[in-house]
C-alpha cells in the first residue's frame, strides 16, 4: 500500500534533497581544488575550481528564490562540468596539457565530481520531488508534479500575535546562527589552507572541520525560513513540514557534532604522533 503524504511534506523532502544535491558539489569542487592544487598544481584548475564553488552558490540562491531564467544557466553549467570530468576520466594523467590544466588528472575525484553534478542536473530536470520543489518557489503550479500519493492539506490555522511573533524571532535567530555558522566554516577552511596550497593532514582534518560547520549552517537556513513564513498564510499542512524540518535538522545536528567530536581526536592523534 503507497504511503501518503502531504504536499508540503513532498515539496520539504524536494527541499532537502536541493540543498544535499548543492552540498555535493560544493564539497566536490573544494575536494578536487585542495588535492589537485596540493599535488598538481595549475592556475586555470585553481581559478576554475574556485569560480566553481561560488558559481553554485550563486545559482542555488537564484534557484531557491524562483528566479526561472537561471535554470538553463545551471543545466548548461553541470553540462560543461559533466563533460569536462568524462573527459579527465577517459585521458587521466596522460591527456593534452589543456585538458590537464583545466580537468581533473585523478580519475577518481573526477568521478566524484562527474557524480555531484549529474545529480545536481537531475534535481533541476527530472520529475520529482526535488524539481516540484523548485516549482513551486517560481509560484507556478506544482499539481502535474506530484504523485497520486500527494494530498494537499491547506486547512487554514490561525495562530495568536503571541505565537506568529514568537515564531518570526525564532526564525530571525536560527537565521543569524545558521549565518553565522556559515561564516566560522569558510573562516577555518581559509585559516588552515596555506598559501603554497600543500596540504598537510593535520590541515585536512581542519579542512573537513570547516566543511562540516559550513554545512551545519546552510541546514539551519531550510527550517529557519520555513518558520519565517506569513503566519497569516499558515496551514496543517505548513506546519507539519516545519516540524519535520525541525527534527531533520537536529538528526543532522546530531550527525555533525559526532562527525566533528571524530575530527577533533584525529587533530589530537596526528599532532600527538608529531
Amino acid at each position: 500500500m503507497a504511503t501518503v503524504m502531504t504536499q508540503e511534506t513532498y515539496l520539504d523532502r524536494g527541499e532537502r534533497i536541493f540543498v544535499g544535491a548543492v552540498a555535493f558539489v560544493l564539497a566536490a569542487e573544494t575536494l578536487a581544488t585542495i588535492v589537485c592544487s596540493g599535488t598538481q598544481f595549475a592556475w586555470p584548475r585553481l581559478i576554475l575550481g574556485v569560480f566553481g564553488g561560488v558559481f553554485i552558490l550563486y545559482l542555488a540562491q537564484r534557484l531557491y528564490a524562483g528566479d526561472a531564467t537561471v535554470e538553463r544557466l545551471a543545466l548548461g553549467w553541470a553540462g560543461f562540468q559533466v563533460v569536462l570530468m568524462l573527459v579527465s576520466i577517459l585521458l587521466g594523467s596522460s591527456g593534452p596539457q589543456l585538458v590537464q590544466d583545466i580537468g581533473v588528472p585523478w580519475r577518481g575525484l573526477a568521478f566524484i565530481k562527474l557524480l555531484a553534478y549529474a545529480v545536481f542536473a537531475a534535481c533541476l530536470q527530472m520529475r520529482g520531488s526535488a524539481r516540484a520543489f523548485l516549482v513551486s518557489r517560481r509560484g507556478e503550479e506544482v499539481a502535474k508534479y506530484l504523485p497520486a500519493e500527494v494530498v494537499i492539506d491547506t486547512t487554514p490555522v490561525t495562530l495568536p500575535p503571541e505565537q506568529a511573533k514568537a515564531l518570526g524571532d525564532l526564525s530571525s535567530l536560527m537565521t543569524k546562527t545558521a549565518l553565522a555558522l556559515i561564516v566560522v566554516g569558510v573562516v577555518v577552511i581559509v585559516n588552515v589552507i596555506p598559501l603554497s596550497l600543500n596540504i598537510s593532514r593535520r590541515g585536512a582534518v581542519g579542512v573537513l572541520e570547516g566543511l562540516l560547520t559550513l554545512g551545519l549552517g546552510v541546514l539551519l537556513l531550510v527550517p529557519a525560513q520555513t518558520l519565517g513564513k506569513n503566519p497569516d498564510a499558515a496551514t496543517v499542512g505548513w506546519l507539519e513540514s516545519a516540524w519535520q524540518r525541525l527534527t531533520w535538522w537536529h538528526f543532522a545536528a546530531a550527525a555533525v557534532g559526532l562527525l566533528l567530536l571524530i575530527a577533533v581526536v584525529l587533530r589530537f592523534l596526528i599532532e600527538w604522533a608529531q
